[in-house]
């Protein structure tokens, strides 16, 4: 046998064929990937890391090896990766995130301005029900938080974490910084 390329959905397939929980898996690549992009966070915004723009977004190509005791390994990150297919279902898969991409940062047919208009009743309302109170910076992440949820589609966004213990591997990340606090309470008590 020899390395193979597989889509997602014929690998989780295979692994579940074969009694394998795939949910502990893809738990392990999220750990993996947000411990990559936290590892430069205080350098990308010092500057030390330069990117040509501040306000911008930036696709991470992040190589993966499953080792055959279900051990993950990272073995890359790359700022720049290849968009290139090298199999016709990368071509489809490369495709279909790009457009993703566009749709997540906002470039849509709709206004994303009246959209968060929207939300903000909702955001205060919910808040409201549950007796807290935001400051207005507050409601603005959380307005934020919620138009990038309904952006994100079918991906899942992997903070603020679903589950409080795949991120409890980095609480002292988050001891500073009181939105993203914020966000995990928020998340938590839905």
């Amino acid at each position: 046998a020899g390395p193979y390329r597989w889509n997602i959905e014929s690998y989780n397939n295979v692994l579940e064929s074969q009694g394998i929980n795939v949910s502990e898996i893809w738990a392990k690549i999220r750990r993996a990937v947000l411990n990559t992009i936290f590892s430069v966070e205080e350098d990308l915004f010092s500057g030390k890391i330069h990117l040509p723009f501040r306000n911008g977004f930036q696709i991470l190509g992040t190589d993966f090896e499953i080792d055959s005791k279900l051990n993950v390994f990272q073995l890359e990150s790359n700022l720049n990766p290849s968009l290139s297919a090298y199999v016709s279902f990368e071509g489809i898969e490369k495709r279909e995130m790009i457009l993703e991409m566009f749709r997540m940062v906002g470039i849509t047919r709709f206004n994303s301005t009246d959209v968060k208009r929207e939300i903000v009743p909702k955001v205060k309302n919910v808040a409201k029900k549950r007796n807290l109170e935001f400051s207005q910076e507050e409601i603005n992440v959380l307005v934020e938080h919620h138009y990038e949820k309904m952006m994100a589609g079918d991906w899942e966004m992997l903070f603020p974490a679903k589950n409080l213990q795949e991120v409890s591997w980095n609480t002292q990340q988050f001891e500073n910084r009181s939105h993203d606090r914020m966000l995990m309470q928020w998340m938590h008590n839905l």
